[in-house]
């Protein structure tokens, strides 16, 4: 008989916080050597955190070829930036 086992529940703390340290080409050449796990796990992680910071969503109801006009931060403390 044999027992099916699940991929070990690793703390990927930190790795997280040596990833999130990294800028540039140091993060992308950094994470070319990770797992398919680790990588997944970091997306995961990165959806965590990130979702903390919506706060509601935006619906469109303009006809089409209508224009609207957004700014926004994508987290406190950086620049607010423009779009559309």
């Amino acid at each position: 008989m044999t027992v099916a086992t699940e991929a070990p529940q690793t703390n990927y703390k930190d790795l997280f916080h040596k990833i999130d340290g990294l800028k540039g080409e140091e993060k992308k050449s950094f994470c070319k050597m990770l797992t398919t796990h680790e990588k997944k796990a970091y997306i995961e992680f990165c959806k965590e955190r990130d979702s903390v910071n919506v706060t509601g969503v935006f619906r469109c109801y303009e006809p089409l070829r209508g224009m609207d006009k957004m700014t926004y931060s994508a987290y406190e403390g950086v620049p607010v930036t423009q779009e559309f």
